[in-house]
């Protein structure tokens, strides 16, 4: 998403804007760094919602070619073996061993939270039409209206309703776990726990100038027994999600 000005930025922080505005213009991404800011600080509903659309649509319509491609394929898959359907090919080894567990498993979750999920939803919808009134800037569309809570409002009045009730937010609280020093910290901890000692060794090569990598030592006697590499941050044609 490309914007001209900061107007609908307005919940985002300033070192968010300073970091993505290239000659005047604010560049937004579906990065997950990107997205969840947007999700969770954006006042403006349009650009949140404008920004799940543009993310919910990655890869569209190309992918839908290769999708139908995979659906007909795991469908002869499962023909072949003598399954009556890929789900029940590919949960025979599992723990649950078929898509009926599944699905009763699932209908049993949905009846333990829907209460809960309900109450929440009330939460999140007063918040909602707190804002509605005080702030109609931030309305737009004729289908947009105060008495339903879209999923694109999720992230941004959890975040709000979480402030609310334990009077923080992760804004101040990320001041103390900047990279380096959470680096740092969770190494000391591993060490700690695992009788390791970790090295940086800057000598080795790497595939961009911001990937790290540590050797890996016992603490008694410093064997050498393993070595891993840290490759933390975005990057143009790096896989974008965190798992």
């Amino acid at each position: 998403i490309m914007l001209n000005n900061t107007d609908k930025l307005a919940g985002l922080s300033q070192e968010f804007i300073d970091l993505h505005t290239v000659d005047n213009t604010v560049q937004i991404t579906t990065d997950y760094p990107d997205l969840i800011a947007v999700m969770k600080y954006a006042k403006n509903r349009q650009l949140r919602r404008d920004l799940q659309i543009e993310n919910l649509n990655r890869g569209f319509p190309a992918n839908v070619a290769i999708l139908e491609q995979l659906l007909t394929k795991r469908a002869e898959l499962s023909n072949l073996l003598k399954y009556r359907s890929f789900s029940d090919y590919s949960t025979e080894n599992l723990m649950v061993k078929n898509p009926q567990k599944v699905d009763i498993f699932l209908k049993d979750v949905y009846s333990a939270i829907s209460n809960r999920s309900a109450e929440k939803i009330s939460e999140l919808l007063e918040l909602k039409q707190s804002e509605t009134n005080s702030n109609p800037e931030f309305i737009f569309g004729d289908d947009e209206n105060a008495n339903t809570i879209q999923s694109y409002d999720v992230s941004y009045y959890s975040r709000i309703l979480n402030e609310m009730k334990w009077n923080y937010t992760n804004l101040e609280v990320s001041q103390y776990f900047r990279y380096d020093n959470t680096l740092s910290g969770v190494l000391k901890m591993a060490e700690n726990l695992f009788h390791l000692k970790f090295v940086e060794n800057s000598s080795i090569e790497t595939w961009s100038d911001d990937v790290s990598v540590y050797d890996v030592f016992w603490s008694e006697g410093g064997l050498l027994i393993g070595r891993f590499y840290l490759d933390m941050f975005p990057r143009d044609n790096k896989y974008k999600h965190a798992a």
